[in-house]
């Protein structure tokens, strides 16, 4: 009970007598409340009306006032209505005089204020013996009253005649809340009531609406059906934690039929949430998703959306009329052999159709005989993992792919299949040579047989001949025909991260061509991008890394205190590295007056990116750790009936308790493994036991947590440059868990929107895209060469990720090992007159503050 400003709270002391003393507690009142703002909580404290009049002429500041069970009456009200016209109560938006005799008199009174009350937007009458005169007087005034939004009119002793009164009343308003409830109005007039509300509430949304939690049953469900035709521009509306049943959320999918642009409707929480009703209706906002999709952007609306066998059904018959798509994207979306069934009946109209992703549903055996009979001619692209095929599912496959020569990509990872099943698969390909990559990880056959998979898999590949053209090709393209100037971007949209993973890609394409070409773009690439809008409004990036390797223990060892080697050669880890580089290079061309970048001088030889610079992070699978899988408590999903974002927005997180804190709650470390946790990593009891022990490193999910909270700059660079430098968004490629990722990279309350790159690259860039499934790890891009490049750098560093030395020059330190980068913070301490650091410890000593909130947040 008290202000949001003060050092204490307002809290007059109830006694026995408090009654007795008021006259001499009006002016201690009045001193009180003058020196609050904010809330000011008087809820059963025995005021009368000398004590509200004091409180009514010292309200500046004022924003929620509760008087309720004060003890005042008519007097009290007039006193209060007196104020809340005046500029002294310019800042109450809730004011609450439940449980007072205010009687008609005072209800008059204050309906006299309503309609110039500057903010007052919340009003409780409740219990307040205004009969029918008062609430008849409240009523005439409230079509006038338009910054009111609630009212409560509860246990009023209110006629039928007044309470339909006031209903017409409040259709002619702006209220979206009103209660009548305990006063003589039939179930008919409280009906007519809830309809008027919620088409008020609905008429007053821009885009969004919400009716969380208001006890909203299908009389609600049935008004907003109704009102949906000429709904046009409201994409989202929030019906969670209401009485909503079957039949209610029926009507409201027949509704979708005449309104297109809904696509978010949440009823998680409802009694219909779970019920076939719910995945129908789930159906149709993914049909409107797709309806205001791109060619290509259908690969991102329609995953993790509790679709269902019948909401599949939905999709398939808007499939069925042959819409301009080109890639989409079904996955997470327990889908059983019927929807498969409904899915491949529609795949023949979809001509456009390229890539297909139905990875982590459960079409079994039967479904994926049905979807692989009918696969049309102009599909190249078929992501069916984690489907529960097995050896059955296998062979269907495996008959598809004896007589089809258009598929070029085709994901069986993680379907119990065995030794039966992927011989299937081998002797089809002997009939097939189109196939040019097969994810068969995480099955039950044996490694040999795998092997000779992969292998007739690489000969389609090296017979195909045309994929060093395309990457000589993509390698040539300018940039500049990327940037799109005149398209703005906006974080969190699907364009930009289209334009992040494009940019990025195309980016390594030209720094690393030779790269590119051995590797046949499987590597794991990421970036950091700068959207700088002060400067231009395009991207640029700024640093890059190539990597999947981690040294070895005695090797990490080994190199002790010196840093002359790189110990985690992860691509995320290498991309930061390298962008400290930049600013390295940054700050020093500043000093020398060579270029005006990113960073702006401060005073005392201080540095900060410039105002209104972003930086985003571009990674081509899902950090290793808990963003890409593993360990108890994290889902494979989020909970169904999560219909709540409009289309050009990328999945929210799921209720905290129904995901697992993930790298917050249970730290890993890249080690020798712990059945629980995901591939290459080793749960510690704290993040701390990571830091100072050679050959321990945090997983990439948990060091992106951190440098979420203690800033990219790293300890060296917070001695220049003002912090904490974060991420703003992260953009992965393609196949990986978004809640899990989202949740995983987030920590301490510093969010990250974690984005899905979108199709319209090349079968160079899309295979640079494939990441690991959850708990899976990658096929692609494991060799020892890892690469690093920052903008300005004449071309890529390459080092060998095992010892984190360069493969040239004898073995020497990469430029992104700590002993080069701490040798860049001594040049500039130079240049800047400042002695230099002895040693790496030193500088590290140095930034003490930086240092102990580390060790706070990593104990």
């Amino acid at each position: 009970e008290g202000g949001s400003r003060g050092t204490e709270p307002f809290d007059m002391v109830r006694t026995r007598d408090a009654c007795a003393q008021m006259d001499g507690l009006v002016s201690t009142i009045a001193e009180r409340v003058a020196s609050r703002s904010g809330q000011v909580l008087l809820r059963g404290r025995c005021l009368g009306d000398a004590g509200v009049a004091a409180v009514a002429t010292n309200l500046s500041g004022v924003v929620v006032l509760n008087l309720s069970q004060c003890s005042f009456g008519h007097a009290g009200a007039a006193a209060l209505a007196a104020a809340l016209s005046t500029e002294g109560a310019a800042y109450l938006s809730e004011l609450n005089l439940s449980s007072n005799k205010l009687g008609p008199a005072g209800a008059s009174a204050i309906a006299g204020a309503l309609v110039s009350a500057p903010r007052l937007a919340r009003l409780n009458l409740a219990a307040c013996a205004i009969q029918d005169d008062g609430a008849a007087s409240i009523g005439d005034v409230l079509p006038r009253a338009m910054r009111l939004q609630s009212l409560n009119l509860r246990r009023n002793d209110l006629s039928a005649a007044v309470c339909e009164r006031v209903v017409e009343a409040v259709r002619r308003s702006q209220l979206t809340e009103v209660s009548l409830a305990a006063n003589q109005a039939d179930e008919a007039v409280l009906a007519s009531l809830e309809g008027v509300l919620i088409g008020n509430a609905l008429q007053a949304a821009e885009t969004s609406c919400s009716l969380r939690g208001r006890g909203l049953g299908d009389g609600a469900a049935n008004a907003i059906a109704e009102a949906l035709p000429s709904l046009t521009s409201l994409v989202s509306v929030d019906l969670r934690g209401n009485n909503v049943t079957a039949a209610g959320v029926d009507r409201l999918r027949e509704a979708l039929a005449s309104n297109s642009t809904l696509t978010a409707l949440d009823i998680r929480g409802c009694p219909a949430a779970d019920t076939p009703s719910a995945r129908h209706l789930a159906g149709r906002l993914v049909v409107n998703r797709l309806h205001r999709a791109s060619r290509a952007d259908a690969v991102r609306v329609a995953g993790d959306r509790g679709l269902g066998d019948e909401g599949m059904q939905e999709v398939a018959s808007f499939l069925a009329a042959g819409p301009p798509v080109a890639a989409l994207g079904l996955q997470h979306n327990a889908i059983g052999p019927r929807g498969a069934a409904a899915l491949a009946a529609a795949l023949p109209a979809v001509t456009e159709l390229r890539e297909l992703l139905l990875h982590s549903n459960g079409i079994g055996a039967a479904g994926a005989a049905t979807l692989c009979a009918a696969l049309p001619p102009h599909l190249t692209s078929l992501d069916i993992g984690s489907n529960g095929l097995g050896d059955a599912g296998a062979r269907a496959v495996a008959s598809a792919l004896a007589v089809n020569d258009s598929l070029v990509e085709l994901h069986l990872d993680y379907n119990s299949i065995g030794e039966a099943g992927a011989s299937s698969v081998l002797s089809a390909l002997s009939n097939n040579s189109t196939l040019t990559s097969l994810w068969f990880s995480g099955n039950d056959a044996s490694q040999s047989t795998v092997d000779v998979l992969k292998a007739a898999v690489k000969r389609n590949r090296e017979a195909a001949g045309d994929q060093d053209q395309c990457i000589y090709e993509k390698a040539n393209e300018p940039l500049a025909a990327l940037e799109m100037p005149s398209v703005p971007f906006t974080p969190g949209t699907c364009l930009f991260a289209d334009r992040v993973a494009e940019l990025s890609i195309r980016s390594y394409l030209q720094q690393c061509g030779s790269h590119a070409l051995g590797a046949r773009g499987q590597v794991v690439l990421a970036s950091v991008l700068l959207h700088d809008p002060g400067r231009s409004p395009s991207l640029e990036v700024v640093s890059m890394g190539v990597g999947t390797k981690f040294m070895p223990t005695e090797a990490a060892q080994s190199d002790g205190p010196h840093r002359r080697r790189v110990r985690d050669s992860h691509a995320e880890v290498l991309a930061r590295r390298a962008f400290l580089k930049y600013l390295y290079a940054e700050i020093y061309a500043s000093l020398h007056g060579s270029r005006d970048g990113a960073l702006v001088a401060k005073p005392g030889g201080r540095f900060s990116l410039r105002e209104g610079a972003t930086l985003h992070l571009y990674v081509s699978t899902a950090p290793c750790g808990w963003a890409s899988g593993g360990g108890e408590g994290c889902p494979r999903s989020t909970p169904p009936a999560r219909f709540e974002l409009p289309q050009d927005e990328f999945p929210a997180l799921p209720d905290p308790e129904q995901l697992a804190l993930g790298a917050a709650r249970a730290p890993l470390a890249k080690g020798s493994g712990d059945p629980g946790a995901p591939p290459g990593c080793i749960r510690l009891e704290a993040a701390g036991q990571a830091v100072g022990i050679d050959g321990v490193s945090l997983s990439c999910s948990d060091k992106i947590a951190r440098w979420q909270d203690l800033g990219l700059e790293g300890s060296l660079l917070s001695l220049l440059v003002d912090g904490p430098l974060r991420l703003r968004t992260i953009t992965v490629g393609r196949k990986f868990d978004h809640a899990r990722c989202e949740r995983a990279l987030c920590s301490g309350g510093h969010s990250i929107t974690v984005m899905q790159a979108g199709l319209g690259l090349e079968s160079i860039v899309a295979a640079t895209q494939g990441c690991r499934a959850a708990s899976a790890q990658l096929e692609k891009g494991d060799g020892d060469e890892s690469l690093t490049w920052a903008l300005g750098d004449g071309h890529a560093v390459r080092h060998d990720g095992r010892t984190g030395a360069l493969l040239s020059a004898g073995g020497g330190a990469p430029a992104v090992a700590g002993s080069q980068l701490f040798i860049r913070l001594n040049e500039i301490r130079q240049c800047q007159g400042e002695e230099p650091f002895a040693s790496y410890a030193d500088a590290k000593g140095a930034a003490s503050r930086r240092s102990a909130w580390r060790k706070g947040l990593l104990s």
